[in-house]
């Protein structure tokens, strides 16, 4: 039975600033925020992709993605992206959602597989940063950025870490993958009273759930779902969308539902 391993490299340079850098004149964003989500921050990582995802030890691509959908504005920007096989099936679709001015999920829908498969994540790391396997949430103290799966995997008994000069790596091992399934991360600056992320079980295996605690100790409840969904419980509130944030506690905004693109 194959097992699924996350990996980390590469540099991350940059300085972090949720700005309207991802978005593009009209409200449309820039589709480089599919490939490099951490450009929400005002960063970039080398290569053609950060958050890469690999199947069986095939790195997936992620230029030209097909947008399906997205929507920019005050509070949260949202893209949606696919890549389809030569018959013309979705196989792969990413989505980034970044709440302003706090923290960002990235989501890969693994569509186009069955069973058991060794999946692969490599994230951008800078210099001197590190991956710690912390149990069931391996978490990335990247630098700049703070980084934290979310994926449902059961985790293997061994883990490894390491830290070093930018093109080292750490190794978390899990337990195996059945595809189709999301893979999911939450990331925000990398900094006293960051935000706390929680994964949230959810109902429905390809909604993907986490309770995000802000510093002032307001709660965001984030449902990501791989359609439009009628009806996304969060926070015991009923929210409709591609993705909602139910929100509560001192100094929390309104909910947050997007449901309509630019």
């Amino acid at each position: 039975m194959k097992h699924t391993k996350f990996l980390a490299y590469a540099a991350l340079a940059g300085v972090l600033n949720f700005g309207s850098a991802t978005a593009e004149p009209g409200g449309k964003l820039d589709p480089l925020l599919l490939s490099h989500p951490e450009t929400a921050f005002g960063a970039q990582t080398s290569g053609e992709a950060n958050f890469v995802e690999s199947i069986d030890q095939k790195v997936l691509s992620y230029s030209s993605p097909e947008i399906v959908f997205q929507k920019s504005g005050a509070e949260a920007d949202f893209i949606v992206g696919v890549w389809r096989d030569s018959q013309g099936k979705v196989v792969h679709q990413r989505e980034v959602l970044i709440v302003k001015p706090d923290y960002g999920v990235v989501v890969d829908y693994l569509l186009g597989w069955k069973g058991n498969h060794e999946v692969a994540c490599a994230i951008g790391i800078p210099s001197g940063g590190s991956v710690a396997d912390t149990g069931s949430n391996p978490a990335v103290g990247a630098g700049e950025l703070a980084i934290q799966r979310l994926g449902l995997a059961k985790p293997a008994p061994a883990s490894e870490a390491a830290s070093g000069p930018a093109g080292t790596h750490a190794l978390a091992q899990t337990g195996p993958i059945t595809l189709p399934a999301p893979i999911a991360w939450a990331f925000s600056r990398n900094q006293s009273g960051a935000p706390k992320f929680e994964p949230i079980q959810a109902a429905n295996p390809m909604v993907v759930k986490c309770r995000v605690t802000l510093p002032g100790g307001s709660i965001d409840e984030v449902g990501i779902a791989w359609e439009f969904r009628d009806q996304l419980h969060l926070g015991g509130k009923v929210l409709k969308g591609w993705a909602a944030i139910a929100r509560k506690g001192p100094g929390a905004g309104t909910d947050i539902e997007i449901k309509q693109a630019n």
